[in-house]
């Protein structure tokens, strides 16, 4: 029995010996095969072993082991590894074999530390994944926007980084990223979606802010710019939809002033306002009571509002 014992010990011994003296080569071939069969524990170990061996220095291997590590840290989760690799891979080896795909991969890495993936603490493999890595999505859809700018995934890329602005509540710099997207990829599935979502963030900043004409005459040039770009798009309804909803929003403003002088019995204000919203916002949904209302203050006080007829408001 304890000669058994003995033998496995010393066959086991003489196996370990034989894994420490794999040549580059060998152990190369081994990471090729656990990467085709999807082994993502294998390929770290067989890559980094050769990675981390001085024999390697100048290896023709580098290049794609360096990339399938990152594929692997990518398939296991380690989302902030797989990205060390990919832009070490970028920096020193980006051979055209890969090149594309490191970038994308690193695209698929924003999308998680945007959803909420977390980075190891400190960077490190053997602590937990707990740190918040909202901010490196941002940096990461930056690089594959600057690295790859012609190619479909810096579309995508600026549509998630201008949601993410959004977000934020950083409403310029979210029209930018999607106003880049529909310059670059005018003809791109995303463009007329990023057309809706900058009127969603015209409409959401709107409402959160001191009315701005300004900003409304952007959102109207971005509705007809819509029109012409894509004239058959079946979501121009939404888009025309949103823009009324923010010309609610500014004709209120004014309506809410007008009833309050009219309440007040300052008639001559409440004229002007009511006039201003006719002038101003004819399609919103206050006009026709504006109107209305109008009628009846002249019917009233006539002397009042033919004093008040060409008089402006200022909004």
């Amino acid at each position: 029995m304890k000669n058994t014992i003995l033998t496995s010990f010393l066959l086991l011994g003489a196996l370990s010996a034989v894994e420490e003296k794999l040549s580059p080569q060998d152990t190369y071939d081994r990471t090729l095969d656990a990467y085709q069969q999807k082994k993502w524990k294998e390929v770290v170990t067989y890559a980094k072993d050769l990675l981390d061996n001085q024999e390697a220095a100048g290896s023709p291997y580098l290049a794609d082991l360096t990339f399938y590590t990152g594929v692997a840290y990518f398939h296991r989760e380690d989302y902030d590894l797989a990205n060390e690799y990919f832009s070490m891979f970028l920096a020193k080896h980006a051979t055209p074999k890969f090149f594309e795909e490191a970038v994308v991969y690193k695209y698929k890495i924003a999308e998680k530390f945007e959803t909420g993936a977390k980075k190891h603490i400190f960077g490190s493999e053997k602590l937990p994944k707990w740190v918040a890595a909202w901010e490196e999505a941002y940096t990461l859809y930056d690089e594959v926007i600057n690295t790859l700018p012609r190619h479909e995934v810096a579309a995508s890329a600026l549509f998630h980084k201008g949601g993410m602005l959004w977000k934020e509540a950083k409403y310029k710099e979210s029209v930018d990223a999607f106003q880049m997207l529909i310059r670059r990829f005018s003809k791109h599935p995303l463009a007329p979606e990023s057309y809706l979502l900058i009127g969603e963030v015209y409409l959401e900043e709107s409402e959160r802010e001191f009315p701005d004409r300004d900003l409304l005459e952007q959102a109207r040039l971005n509705y007809k710019k819509f029109t012409l770009d894509f004239p058959g798009e079946k979501r121009l309804a939404e888009g025309s939809a949103k823009l009324r909803a923010m010309v609610d929003r500014y004709a209120r403003d004014l309506w809410e002033s007008a009833s309050f002088f009219e309440k007040k019995g300052k008639v001559a204000s409440a004229v002007l306002y009511y006039q201003s919203i006719v002038q101003k916002y004819p399609e919103s949904q206050y006009a026709e009571e504006a109107l209305k209302s109008l009628e009846k203050l002249k019917q009233k006080h006539p002397q009042v509002t033919e004093d008040a007829d060409g008089e402006k408001v200022s909004t």
